[in-house]
């Protein structure tokens, strides 16, 4: 009894360690994006002159995200853009990141980076190091609006 018994737990020994061991290649680290800055401002009444989100330190790909909404319309007259600025290997940028009227309200009180109101408000580009990744909300403001920014660092 005692020789089957030291059989079986060396057999599921064996077992074990045989199936803790895979024959595919084994997965690569996933490592998620790091987020580098974020900014929520809410109950925005005025434009938001430039303003410095991160001071990149390393030349990379770099993912801003931007959402706007209108939490108090205005009289339809007036329209608030919240663009992202950056330098890559060509020189300073400007992307509009979304533009909000204000007299938007729900079921869709959010800011589009397009006229056709699709909400692509993500996007990459390349940022040298030594620059700054900045933001800025512009035009003419009537109502409230509040603002919220994701700076991630890719590679």
């Amino acid at each position: 009894m005692y020789k089957a018994l030291c059989v079986a737990a060396l057999l599921l020994a064996a077992f074990v360690a045989v199936g803790s061991r895979s024959a595919a290649v084994p997965a690569a680290t996933l490592t998620s994006p790091q987020i580098v800055a974020k900014v929520s401002l809410t109950g925005q009444t005025q434009t938001i002159p430039t303003t410095t989100l991160f001071n990149v330190k390393q030349t990379g790909l770099y993912r801003v995200t931007t959402y706007s909404t209108q939490t108090v319309p205005g009289s339809a007259s007036g329209e608030v853009i919240v663009a992202i600025n950056y330098t890559d290997g060509a020189g300073a940028e400007s992307y509009l990141g979304n533009a909000l009227s204000d007299d938007q309200v729900p079921p869709s009180a959010y800011g589009t980076a397009d006229g056709a109101g699709t909400v692509a408000n993500s996007f990459m580009f390349n940022a040298v190091s030594g620059t700054p990744i900045s933001f800025e909300a512009y035009g003419s403001v009537e109502g409230t609006y509040d603002v919220f920014i994701v700076v991630e660092r890719l590679t």
